[in-house]
């Protein structure tokens, strides 16, 4: 997110209040995160690692090089769907 000050506007870093800290090896079942950024260890109810997190970051440069979220449907099993099976073309 940016501050709204046009000329003096600052990024900062929002939603990590679900934020889990992953040490070496450990992994985790917990379903979180905002969907179009979930990895499809998340959607599959499979175990997930710090993996997932640069699936996550890779979304973000993604939409910061595109300037669109990969994956995103109006339906939300459809971006199920697209997250686990779907090919990204650049």
């Amino acid at each position: 997110m940016m501050t709204s000050e046009e000329e003096d506007a600052t990024p900062k870093f929002i939603d990590f209040g679900l934020s889990k800290v992953f040490y070496k090896g450990e992994t985790s079942e917990d379903r979180f995160g905002t969907l179009a950024f979930c990895s499809p260890e998340i959607i599959l109810g499979k175990h997930h690692t710090i993996a997932t997190d640069i699936w996550s970051i890779g979304i973000v440069m993604y939409f910061l090089l595109v300037s669109e979220i990969p994956f995103l449907s109006r339906d939300k099993n459809q971006t199920k769907k697209n997250i686990v099976w779907q090919k990204l073309n650049f």
